[in-house]
């Protein structure tokens, strides 16, 4: 997260309110302060929270995108600079290059539990399907994705936006179920 100075910001102006997810800190906020344009069509909002600057235009469209899925804890390094690098790429609209990179997480998240390094993408998500990290009834989207990670990778056309998204849905929840609520599954056994 950028940290912005709040004395840095000179001038505020009121503004009609709007309500938004922060691209910087995440947070759901609402501001009514910050700049506008000379004709009043083009306006800089301010968080409240972290004081960073969001652009929307007379169109209502929002600069810089706010960053796309949710903030997963306990991740490995290397898994979670991944996700990370994903999630910014959809957010930016290189969806294609989003797309990859969910695709190596699934490669990465089946080394970490396991499966040998260096071998093929369908292998790995073979892996993950056959040793429970994936469940049975996503099986035929970790499938189906496989191939979009692998024409994403392999194929000269670009990945679209709903693409990139369904990839994110299904890593996010495969990263949550693996990672962060695990903990809770296992504590959950010790209490018993």
């Amino acid at each position: 997260m950028a940290n912005f100075n709040k004395k840095a910001w000179e001038n505020y102006t009121q503004l009609y309110p709007k309500s938004y997810t922060c691209w910087n800190c995440g947070n759901l906020v609402s501001s009514s302060s910050g700049y506008k344009s000379d004709d009043n069509e083009n306006h800089i909002y301010i968080c409240p929270h972290c004081q960073a600057p969001l652009i929307v235009d007379y169109s209502d469209k929002r600069y810089p995108h706010t960053i796309q899925g949710k903030s997963i804890k306990k991740l490995p390094k290397d898994v979670a600079h991944c996700y990370d690098e994903a999630r910014l790429a959809l957010s930016v609209g290189a969806y294609t290059a989003a797309v990859m990179m969910f695709r190596k997480i699934l490669m990465n998240l089946a080394v970490d539990e396991g499966a040998e390094e260096g071998d093929s993408f369908s292998n790995y998500v073979a892996y993950l399907c056959d040793n429970g990290f994936v469940h049975k009834k996503q099986h035929l989207q970790a499938n189906s994705l496989k191939r979009l990670g692998n024409d994403a990778n392999h194929k000269i056309e670009s990945r679209t936006e709903d693409e990139a998204k369904e990839m994110l849905k299904f890593v996010e929840l495969l990263l949550l179920n693996n990672y962060e609520y695990a903990d809770e599954v296992d504590k959950a056994k010790r209490v018993k």
